[in-house]
């Protein structure tokens, strides 16, 4: 199976300029995300789907991790989740959002497909 990664090369939201002045509440721009997982599976397939994120920089960071198998707020580099893949369609989907205080953030996205 290939293992693929999707990096930060998401979508940006803006920070408020006047927050973006501060120091330390844009050191989240230098950071990077991935979420890792394999695909294609087959249906029933046990699956590993881990995330991570480099450089959690600042306390006014933090991150929720959504998708099957896991839905809430992260408050760490990184965790995976094991679960068996079992869509009620052909694919499956994560999504990574980590944000700072100051209103900007980043989303990563991870979608595969099962067979």
């Amino acid at each position: 199976m290939l293992l693929a990664i999707i990096t930060m090369a998401a979508t940006l939201f803006t920070a408020s300029p006047a927050a973006a002045d501060e120091p330390g509440m844009d050191c989240w721009l230098s950071s990077t995300a991935a979420i890792t997982a394999p695909s294609p599976v087959h249906f029933g397939d046990f699956i590993t789907v881990s995330w991570g994120v480099s450089s959690w920089c600042t306390a006014g960071m933090g991150g929720a991790f959504s998708g099957p198998g896991v839905n809430g707020e992260i408050d760490a580099l990184g965790g995976f989740i094991q679960l068996r893949a079992v869509p009620s369609d052909t694919t499956m989907t994560w999504r990574l959002l980590i944000y700072n205080s100051a209103g900007g953030g980043y989303v990563v996205n991870k979608t595969i497909t099962v067979l």
